[in-house]
C-alpha cells in the first residue's frame, strides 16, 4: 500500500485507483490568478491529484433541490513544497475553493501537517448556473491524523443516504477534529474522546465558542504563570477557574456524540 492509499485508505479502492494528475497549467487555467498567486502556484505546490466520487464509483446517490446539486464531490492532494508558509496555504486554500464549482475536499501536505478543508455550496440566486458558498471555508491543521477522524470517515459511505449526507458528513468530521485539537489534555489532564457534531451548525457553533474560550484560559494561565504577587495570583486563578467551568458546562450541552457510532 502506498503512502497516498494509507492516508486514504477511507475512500472506496474504486474512487481511489480513478485518481488522475492535476497539472499545475490546470490549476492556473481555472483560478482567476495574479501575478503573486501564480508564483505562489509554482513556488508552493510540488505536485497534485484529483478525484471525482460519483454515484457509479461509490454507489451513493447524487442530490439535487432548488437550493444545491451535489452530482459529484472532488477531492483534491496537493504535496507542498517546504517553502510553503502559513498565509501562503490559506491563500491557496481561498483559490482553490472559489475556483472550482464542485463540493471539494481539499487535502494539503505540509512535511508531518495536513491542511483540510471543505466548504458547502449553494445555487446563487442571482446568477443562475453559479454555485457561491454556503458559508465560510471549515479548515484545520493536523500535525498528525486523529484515528478517530479517519474512523469518522470510513463508514461513512455506507451510512450516507447520498452525495450531499456524504460530504456534510466530512464537514462535520472536520469540526470534531478542529474541536478535538484544542488542549484538552493540559485543562484536563486526560485525552478527550474524539466527538462528532450532530448538524454541520452545531459544530460551527461549538468551536466558535470553545476556542474563544480556550484562548481566555490560556492567555490567564499563562499570566498566572509569570505573576508573583499573591493577591493577584489568587484573582487569575478564581478567572481562570471561572473559564474551564464555562468549558465544561459548554462541552456538558453540546450535541455531539462520541464514537464510534
Amino acid at each position: 500500500m502506498t503512502s497516498v492509499q494509507h492516508e486514504f485508505d477511507w475512500l472506496p479502492e474504486d474512487a481511489l485507483n480513478g485518481r488522475t494528475s492535476l497539472p499545475k497549467t490546470s490549476m492556473l487555467a481555472s483560478m482567476p490568478a495574479g501575478k503573486g498567486d501564480v508564483t505562489l502556484i509554482h513556488k508552493n505546490i510540488r505536485s497534485a491529484w484529483v478525484l471525482s466520487l460519483r454515484p457509479d464509483n461509490v454507489g451513493i446517490p447524487a442530490y439535487k433541490d432548488e437550493q444545491c446539486s451535489y452530482n459529484e464531490l472532488l477531492v483534491i492532494h496537493a504535496e507542498l513544497s517546504e517553502k510553503a508558509n502559513s498565509s501562503g496555504i490559506v491563500r491557496l486554500q481561498e483559490m482553490f475553493h472559489r475556483s472550482i464549482p464542485y463540493p471539494l475536499f481539499l487535502w494539503l501536505a505540509h512535511g508531518p501537517a495536513y491542511f483540510l478543508s471543505a466548504v458547502p455550496l449553494r445555487h446563487n440566486r442571482a446568477e443562475k448556473g453559479k454555485e457561491v458558498w454556503e458559508t465560510s471555508i471549515t479548515k484545520v491543521r493536523s500535525f498528525e491524523l486523529v484515528p478517530a477522524f479517519k474512523a469518522a470517515l470510513h463508514p461513512s459511505f455506507s451510512h450516507t443516504a447520498n452525495l450531499r449526507d456524504l460530504y456534510i458528513r466530512w464537514i462535520r468530521s472536520l469540526y470534531g477534529l478542529m474541536i478535538h485539537s484544542l488542549p484538552w489534555t493540559e485543562l484536563m489532564g486526560n485525552p478527550q474522546p474524539f466527538f462528532l457534531p450532530d448538524t454541520i451548525e452545531a459544530g460551527a457553533r461549538a468551536w466558535g465558542s470553545l476556542s474563544t474560550l480556550f484562548e481566555k484560559w490560556k492567555s490567564l494561565n499563562s499570566r498566572l504563570n509569570k505573576e508573583r504577587q499573591p493577591n493577584h495570583r489568587v484573582t487569575l486563578g478564581n478567572k481562570r477557574f471561572d473559564v474551564r467551568e464555562q468549558i465544561l458546562s459548554l462541552v456538558a450541552s453540546l450535541p455531539f456524540r462520541a464514537f464510534p457510532e
